[in-house]
């Protein structure tokens, strides 16, 4: 068995990689062997936002805490790129950790012509970890298939 967990597959930017990806997967598995994906849901449709404050708190020891996002979205590269910014203050003190990971813009159906392509039967696609059935509204997106 191979596992593709939370959205890995979509985090490989370029045709060519995401190929390799699978020609390796089909590699290592011995015919019938399984390979789980899990995807990150409706990334296509994720609405756009710049500096929207997610969190605010105190920390122990009295820093002042806020977690700031933004999404944004590149149609024509079939991109989306999460951004964080995780801003602490101690006093005059501000220590600001940043975050970025793009996602390819890769729809459901899609990527299971692409697993096809690459020599996979699709098994099943559902719509969570307990296998209920997939719709474009399911928290995840989870593509079971073996090698053929």
């Amino acid at each position: 068995m191979v596992l593709a967990p939370y959205g890995v597959l979509q985090s490989l930017l370029r045709n060519r990689d995401l190929e390799a990806t699978l020609e390796s997967v089909s590699r290592v598995l011995v015919p019938g062997g399984v390979f789980g994906v899990d995807l990150v849901p409706d990334v296509p449709n994720w609405r756009e936002y710049r500096n929207k404050v997610q969190m605010r708190g105190r920390a122990a020891g009295g820093a002042h805490l806020t977690l700031i996002e933004s999404v944004r979205q590149e149609p024509r590269r079939h991109l989306t790129t999460f951004e964080q910014r995780y801003v602490e203050r101690r006093g005059r003190r501000v220590t600001e950790h940043r975050f970025e990971l793009t996602f390819r813009t890769l729809p459901l159906r899609g990527m299971v012509r692409t697993l096809e392509r690459a020599g996979f039967s699709i098994d099943a696609v559902v719509g969570d970890y307990r296998g209920r059935p997939w719709d474009e509204r399911s928290d995840v997106w989870v593509v079971l298939a073996h090698r053929a």
